[in-house]
């Protein structure tokens, strides 16, 4: 199978275990598609190969529980600390966007 990308050499946090391992990533069309070991991803091909050397790769976190009103900040703000300490995506309630953005941002 080839994908867009194969990165190699990396040392990929497993949130499950709370351990890094090495591994391949595969990523085709802006998505991971897989993440094993290079014996598990032997039969994947690429034009494009990034070789980690070691480098850690975490994935960013999702907060699906805060509380935008109560920092007392711009959403844009709000957002800025949460992209430096990974979290990378939010859950927001309807009515936690309407505190902030109005009643329009609450509308589906």
């Amino acid at each position: 199978m080839h994908v867009e990308t194969l990165i190699t050499n990396a040392r990929v946090y497993n949130t499950y275990t709370n351990r890094f391992r090495e591994a391949v990533i595969a990523i085709d069309k802006g998505l991971f598609v897989a993440i094993g070991s290079k014996e598990e991803l032997a039969s994947l091909s690429s034009a494009a190969v990034i070789d980690a050397k070691g480098k850690q790769l975490i994935p960013g976190l999702i907060d699906i529980h805060l509380h935008i009103e109560s920092s007392m900040v711009t959403p844009e703000t709000f957002s800025y600390a949460l992209l430096q300490n990974g979290v990378t995506s939010i859950v927001p309630e309807p009515h936690e966007m309407a505190n902030v953005f109005g009643v329009e941002a609450s509308k589906p």
